[in-house]
C-alpha cells in the first residue's frame, strides 16, 4: 500500500483551539484519510461503528462478520470478510487488498456508498426492531413452557 503525506494542515488547528472531542474526531479522520484500508480483527464489535466511520472515509474494511459488523460489512461490496476461526484468512484478505489497488478502489467506493446510505435514525430504528424481536421470541418461549 502507498504512503501518504498530508499537506496544507492549518496552523490554527491545535488541541488548544478546539474542544477535546472535536480534536479527537479530527485526528481520527486524519488517520482514516492516511490509510488504504481498515483492518478490524475484533470479533465482538457491538454496533460496527468503527467500521462504518472508516467506510464514511472511503476505506474498505477487512473484518469478521460477527456482532454489529454483520449489518455493516458486505463481503466483496464494501470490504472483505475473514473467518475468525482462521487467522490465516485475515492475513490472506489483507494481502489481497495490498496487491490489488483496483480492488481497494472498488471496495472503497462501495464502502462510501454504504456509509452514505446509513443514518442515526435508521440505525436506532433497526436496533429497536432487534430488541422487539428478542422480546417476542422470549415471550413465545415463556408461553411454550407454560
Amino acid at each position: 500500500m502507498s504512503s501518504v503525506t498530508m499537506y496544507g494542515w492549518p496552523a490554527s488547528l491545535t488541541p488548544w483551539s478546539m474542544t477535546a472531542t472535536a480534536w479527537r474526531l479530527l485526528m481520527r479522520a486524519a488517520a482514516f484519510a492516511s490509510a488504504d484500508a481498515l483492518v478490524f480483527p475484533s470479533t465482538n464489535e457491538t454496533f460496527g461503528l468503527v467500521a462504518l466511520e472508516a467506510m464514511a472515509c472511503g476505506l474498505p474494511v477487512v473484518a469478521s462478520q460477527t456482532g454489529g459488523l454483520v449489518d455493516v460489512l458486505q463481503d466483496g461490496a464494501n470490504g472483505l470478510a475473514f473467518d475468525p476461526a482462521d487467522p490465516h484468512s485475515l492475513a490472506e484478505r489483507v494481502r489481497r487488498l495490498q496487491a490489488a489497488p483496483e480492488l481497494r478502489a472498488r471496495l472503497g467506493a462501495g464502502a462510501l456508498a454504504h456509509a452514505r446510505g446509513r443514518d442515526w435514525r435508521a440505525t436506532m430504528d433497526q436496533l429497536i426492531d432487534y430488541y422487539e424481536l428478542a422480546m417476542r421470541v422470549w415471550r413465545r418461549r415463556l408461553a411454550i413452557r407454560d
